[in-house]
């Protein structure tokens, strides 16, 4: 990796933009599986025969539930078998659609005659086999059969014992036999993600709401296929997705707590995934979304470790620059999530409330570097385009209505009321969508290096670090100011129309002709001023743990009069 690629995959800025690996992990799965069905040659080998392709198992859909097919009948030669087998056609659709919606009343509670037999029948008749056909229609639509069997058979406040049977009979046995079978591969992806989803008990909206209780036997599949080397690599995207949803249900405030043994074991593998290395069956988009995936389950199961080992390799993920910047956000998240209650020493809150602003210093710095690399890559380009610099015929926002600002006075030249107007604009180079998402992303770095400081009642139960110190200790006191400068950054860069309102009495009585600055450079100063105000807190704090060490018999003297000098 050179020194540009290293910035680049470091870069805040480079990585909160688009923020499309994500995208791209799932797209190369695709391709992977693409592969598989195709037969897509490897690199010095030859493309396998039409003929070679793959043959996977289907489970049979009933005689009772398969509509004929009219393919190979001609409606005008063949008539009357056309006309017949339609009939039949769909007098099978409208019994298996009836069939469908009294199964469906049954397990979500409503009254109905829907008995066990048929549902059974039913369920290895259709509902399963029909999710294992390989024609394109049936694998297109996977993503919406899931959706709908969900709604239309386990989703049901308060659960009938009828549907916890069929999760315990039906559903879960069947999607394993699919899963660890030779079906095609989306087929065992589809089943996979339905195991993840599992819920013992449903969620209800309302009053008396409550969050789902996760199907604890999926969590010790998913645990047990994680680690199952003969199982193949593309379910490592459903396995993982399954587990981010046990964990961060776990992960709120709820009775839902996960026992020890499977939440050491959850949080070992996930240590093991942040080791993963790209190579020719995992791309660097598929680790990217899989290392993001970890720490956020390592957050969501709150566990510090054993002598605090996940805390630590959180804070390591926090510090190292090498690192993609959205896995050290990610770590930020993860930290403010951890229970310390049993032991706060395992909080390390000397050492790890300096990383936590070395982040928001880091983002601040390169939202700052981005917004100069943006105005004079829009220079640039206008000199190609017209011959001149942006800033003789730029964009100009107008002082005259508050927001953004919508460009140039529609006032002809010339006319009095456009050269009024005119004195009070302010070029800007940059548009307001590129200051918007410097905005944008600053502040959701500096949120959550907030939460770990502070807490957040909606999204951190645990309060903060400051939560876990004496308000009147040094910590606290030094939480306090990195909170306050975060706090200040986040309003400065919310930055409104140059107008009198939102200037200082020096600022407005200034004389008339001192240009104003830009929106833009309002922006980039606000950034930098924070990120030089929190690196001179965290030296300031560095300096004074340094010369308050006890280095002699003299060391009591010292703490007594840094105490009294407060």
């Amino acid at each position: 990796m050179n020194s540009q690629d290293a910035v680049m995959r470091t870069s805040p800025f480079a990585l909160r933009t688009l923020d499309f690996r994500l995208t791209l992990a799932l797209a190369c799965l695709s391709m992977l599986i693409g592969q598989l069905l195709l037969g897509s040659p490897v690199s010095g080998q030859q493309a396998a025969p039409p003929e070679a392709k793959p043959q996977y198992e289907t489970l049979p859909i009933a005689d009772a539930y398969r509509a004929p097919s009219l393919e190979g009948i001609d409606a005008k030669a063949q008539r009357d078998l056309y006309l017949e087998t339609n009939k039949q056609r769909r007098k099978i659709e409208a019994d298996r659609r009836e069939t469908e919606r009294r199964i469906s009343d049954t397990l979500r509670g409503r009254q109905s005659s829907a008995s066990a037999n048929e549902i059974d029948q039913f369920f290895n008749g259709y509902v399963i086999p029909a999710m294992t056909q390989t024609d394109d229609e049936t694998l297109e639509d996977l993503g919406r059969t899931r959706a709908d069997f969900f709604r239309n058979y386990l989703n049901s406040t308060p659960p009938s014992a009828l549907r916890n049977q069929v999760i315990d009979n039906l559903t879960f046995p069947k999607m394993r036999q699919i899963v660890e079978g030779n079906f095609h591969p989306a087929v065992r992806i589809n089943a996979m993600f339905i195991i993840g989803r599992l819920n013992a008990v449903e969620g209800r909206r309302g009053d008396n709401g409550q969050l789902p209780r996760p199907y604890e036997p999926a969590l010790n599949y998913m645990l047990q296929a994680w680690s199952n080397a003969e199982l193949p690599n593309y379910l490592k995207v459903p396995i993982l997705a399954g587990l981010e949803r046990h964990a961060s249900m776990r992960g709120l405030k709820t009775d839902n707590v996960m026992a020890t043994g499977p939440r050491r074991q959850l949080a070992d593998e996930m240590i093991n995934v942040l080791a993963l290395q790209p190579n020719q069956e995992m791309p660097a988009e598929l680790v990217y979304w899989m290392q993001r995936r970890a720490v956020r389950i390592l957050g969501n199961l709150g566990d510090p470790g054993e002598a605090g080992r996940y805390a630590q390799q959180l804070r390591d993920l926090i510090s190292n620059e090498n690192l993609d910047f959205q896995i050290r956000v990610d770590a930020v998240d993860a930290y403010a999530k951890l229970d310390f209650s049993a032991d706060v020493a395992l909080a390390a809150i000397q050492e790890v409330i300096p990383k936590i602003a070395d982040v928001v210093i880091r983002s601040a710095q390169y939202n700052a570097q981005y917004i100069d690399e943006k105005i004079s890559e829009i220079r640039m380009t206008a000199m190609f385009l017209d011959g001149e610099d942006v800033s003789k015929g730029g964009v100009r926002e107008s002082t005259a209505s508050p927001g953004l600002g919508r460009g140039a006075s529609a006032e002809a030249p010339g006319s009095s009321q456009g050269s009024a107007q005119q004195k009070d604009e302010v070029i800007e180079i940059l548009p307001a969508y590129h200051r918007e998402l410097v905005r944008r992303r600053f502040k959701d770095v500096a949120w959550a290096g907030r939460i770990v400081l502070v807490g957040d009642d909606l999204r951190n139960p645990n309060k903060g670090l400051k939560a876990l110190v004496d308000d009147q200790s040094d910590e606290a006191k030094f939480i306090e100011e990195i909170r306050t400068i975060i706090d200040n950054m986040m309003a400065a860069t919310d930055v409104n129309e140059p107008g009198e309102d939102d200037l200082g009495d020096d600022e407005a009585s200034s004389d008339e002709d001192e240009e104003r600055p830009s929106l833009a450079d309002r922006l980039k100063k606000a950034l930098k001023d924070g990120s030089e105000a929190l690196q001179a807190a965290v030296e300031k704090r560095a300096s004074a743990a340094t010369a308050t060490q006890p280095t002699s018999e003299s060391s009591g003297t010292e703490d007594t009069a840094g105490s009294s000098g407060q």
